[in-house]
């Protein structure tokens, strides 16, 4: 998938579960600094694919295939900050920038190999859950 669908995923994941429940289309839209135009056309376009549940005026929802490259893409995420972590001299601020880039690029393969060098670590250094890779 491409980076602006594994973001637009990703972002409806954490309005939903930081409890802001706020999944609009403007919401999204400000979160990602996108126009509404924008998020409503890649709404109807990922509702196509199965992986949001869209309806006009309706909060966005994630489908159980959504949910799933939403927490995939995370996971890379914070593996990839916890490396940085590890073993660079890094503030949070630069592991997250770098993690931002380095999730897209990143294959599941090369993802459980991170995990396996690190020692499967159960939080990130920001103290925040890495997603199980058995929940996915």
């Amino acid at each position: 998938m491409s980076v602006s669908v594994e973001n637009f995923i990703k972002t409806v994941y954490h309005l939903n579960e930081n409890g802001e429940k706020d999944t609009k289309p403007g919401s999204i839209a400000s979160e990602l600094n996108i126009s509404n135009a924008a998020t409503t056309d890649m709404s109807r376009k990922l509702a196509r694919k199965n992986l949001i549940y869209y309806q006009k005026y309706k909060p966005i929802l994630l489908t159980a295939k959504g949910q799933k490259m939403a927490l995939s893409v995370i996971r890379k995420h914070r593996l990839w900050e916890t490396f940085l972590f590890e073993n660079f001299n890094l503030s949070l601020d630069e592991i997250h920038r770098e993690a931002e880039l380095l999730e897209h690029q990143t294959s599941d393969f090369l993802a459980d190999k991170i995990e396996e060098l690190l020692g499967m670590p159960k939080v990130d250094p920001h103290g925040t859950p890495i997603p199980n890779l058995d929940k996915i």
